[in-house]
């Protein structure tokens, strides 16, 4: 997945109102209106709505800085009621 893939104005605007109606705070909902999200954090966002199951782990590492993971991250956490992992060992984390 690449950094540098940009969705229209319109479907920024579109999406973006859809992930604040998503149950999340006015200050998460403000922070989301005023990003440019990129393309890749929707088909995350999207493989989240699927039905889950318990073998499965969506991981996304990206090399390049800057891309928003940290942003999709803390979104995930408020809105979805998601979990962050960080500063542990991948081993701990892969067989948890």
């Amino acid at each position: 997945m690449s950094g540098n893939c940009f969705v229209s104005e319109k479907h920024i605007s579109i999406l973006t109102d859809m992930l604040v109606q998503a149950k999340t705070s006015a200050r998460i909902g403000q922070e989301l209106r005023e990003t440019q999200w990129y393309t890749w954090p929707f088909l995350i966002l999207r493989e989240l709505a699927r039905n889950p199951d318990q073998r499965s782990v969506i991981w996304f590492h990206e090399e390049v800085g800057n891309s928003g993971k940290t942003h999709l991250s803390k979104y995930i956490v408020a809105a979805l009621n998601g979990i962050s992992f960080e500063n542990g060992k991948s081993n701990d984390i892969k067989y948890a």
